[in-house]
């Protein structure tokens, strides 16, 4: 368990009358719980829809910061008045299952009031911004978690846990957190941690760490939230691992946040680099829609507030001057892996300085659609005098098609998707089989106003790994950049 040693010293103890009185004070406001699921939650009790299935009750619950946090409190208090001991190694998730359906409900089966006094509906948008980066924390720390074979449901509790203390105050000490929020901006070096124990007495971590004190929950809770007391050594182990995916997931939160956070630069850096290295390229997108799928619950009840909580775009908010050039105006950029809108970001600096050439678009076929995952493509322009789409550059290895003219108006030749795509403003997406498997065919127009072409692009489905609609995503971005590159409209 955590020791009270861990909270002396530099830290404020549990003695400190400050600290004391604010873990009795927001222990019993707590911070606001979605009352449309808390009501389908007690329809299900009364029913008996989670008899035979705690596991299921349990995803509801996780699904809501507060009730999910309210219910881990009630059970560990109960195991603390009967002389129960958790395991070092007992996750939230399952302390739960370990109380069992009938405690549970008997947590659950209260008035709302008595679980929280506090209303999302009164709630400010700075308070709503702590339920929504306490979504991308616990989501990106879920999402890393399963890649380093760690129990995923660990590693989004978790990240919930500790961002339980800057959930508290922020609707506890509502007038202090929004003080020390738009404070942080004149005074960059100090993170928002430093900056509320400054002027509580006490940091969120503190709080948190505090409140595992007093719940006695198990040690590597304890470890995770920041406090260790005496613990074995694999347990401190487990705690410090969950404590540094957590906080990748942290920095993701605030990078997303440059308004508030004048470190969110350095955040993104720390944060792409960490998902990167665990998930790769297409990291953030994983976590995107994990964030989406956590949300759920939220959006249902606050649409408006929570429709882009799962939107993580830091760079284009680093570099807003750049929203109203060309790369800024490119839509589809934004959803493509780090390393390739760094690349085309590259691209589109030499487009902007006016320094178009063919090396520029030589860049863009060689080395960027290859990266993007397109094994082979061909660019045809028009010929007016002749009616006819002509290849001029090849790209890679093209499988399913002979780099010749095409007839715009031959009525005999069947359906072709390059010549069907100089007809529509939508690209036109097929599949066939090359020498080595299944692979993807779009092809789009080059020039709206203007139609001057087709660009045709392949890539192996297999290679990909990824849907038709990530495909058809860096297609049309690449589609862009070479109507840019052309000066196209």
């Amino acid at each position: 368990m955590l020791s009270e040693a861990k909270l002396t010293g530099s830290q404020p103890s549990l003695h400190n009358r400050r600290l004391h009185e604010a873990v009795r004070h927001v222990s019993h406001y707590w911070f606001p719980i979605n009352r449309q699921l808390f009501g389908r939650i007690k329809h299900g009790l009364g029913d008996g829809a989670y008899d035979l299935d705690i596991d299921f009750l349990i995803s509801e619950l996780k699904a809501d910061f507060a009730l999910f946090t309210y219910c881990v409190r009630e059970i560990a208090l109960y195991a603390k008045r009967e002389g129960r001991a958790f395991a070092q190694k007992t996750s939230p998730v399952e302390m739960l299952q370990s109380a069992g359906l009938a405690r549970i409900k008997e947590v659950l089966l209260v008035d709302e009031r008595r679980i929280s006094g506090h209303a999302f509906e009164s709630s400010s948008d700075l308070q709503m911004l702590r339920i929504k980066e306490a979504v991308v924390s616990a989501s990106t720390a879920e999402t890393i978690a399963q890649a380093s074979k760690i129990d995923p449901a660990l590693g989004y509790t978790s990240g919930l846990m500790r961002q339980l203390g800057l959930a508290l105050i922020a609707w506890n000490y509502p007038t202090v957190y929004r003080r020390v929020i738009f404070s942080l901006k004149s005074n960059k070096g100090k993170g928002i941690d430093l900056a509320l124990s400054e002027t509580l007495g006490f940091s969120p971590e503190v709080l948190g760490a505090a409140l595992a004190h007093e719940w006695k929950l198990p040690a590597v809770m304890a470890v995770t939230l920041g406090a260790e007391g005496l613990v074995d050594d694999d347990v401190r182990a487990v705690g410090a691992t969950l404590r540094k995916l957590c906080e990748v997931g942290e920095a993701l939160a605030r990078a997303n946040c440059p308004e508030h956070y004048p470190t969110a630069a350095a955040d993104w850096n720390k944060a792409r680099t960490e998902i990167e290295r665990y998930l790769g390229f297409e990291g953030l997108r994983v976590i995107q829609a994990r964030v989406s799928e956590n949300c759920q619950s939220y959006r249902a009840l606050m649409p408006e507030v929570f429709r882009q909580v799962h939107e993580l775009d830091a760079e284009a908010k680093f570099h807003g001057a750049q929203d109203e050039s060309l790369f800024g105006s490119n839509p589809y950029i934004k959803g493509l892996a780090t390393i390739l809108r760094n690349q085309l970001r590259e691209l589109y600096g030499d487009i902007e300085k006016g320094l178009v050439s063919k090396d520029t678009v030589r860049r863009l076929v060689k080395d960027i659609v290859p990266l993007a995952g397109f094994s082979g493509g061909l660019i045809y322009t028009l010929d007016p005098a002749s009616a006819s789409l002509m290849p001029r550059t090849k790209i890679g290895h093209v499988e399913l098609r002979e780099s010749a003219a095409l007839a715009l108006r031959d009525y005999t030749a069947g359906h072709d998707p390059v010549r069907a795509a100089s007809q529509c403003t939508a690209p036109v997406i097929e599949s066939g089989y090359g020498n080595h498997g299944e692979l993807l065919v779009i092809a789009g127009v080059l020039g709206e106003k203007q139609r001057i072409g087709v660009l045709y692009l392949e890539c192996a489905l297999d290679d990909l790994d990824q849907s038709h609609e990530l495909a058809l995503s860096a297609f049309k971005a690449i589609r862009q950049t070479l109507n840019d590159c052309l000066g196209l409209q």
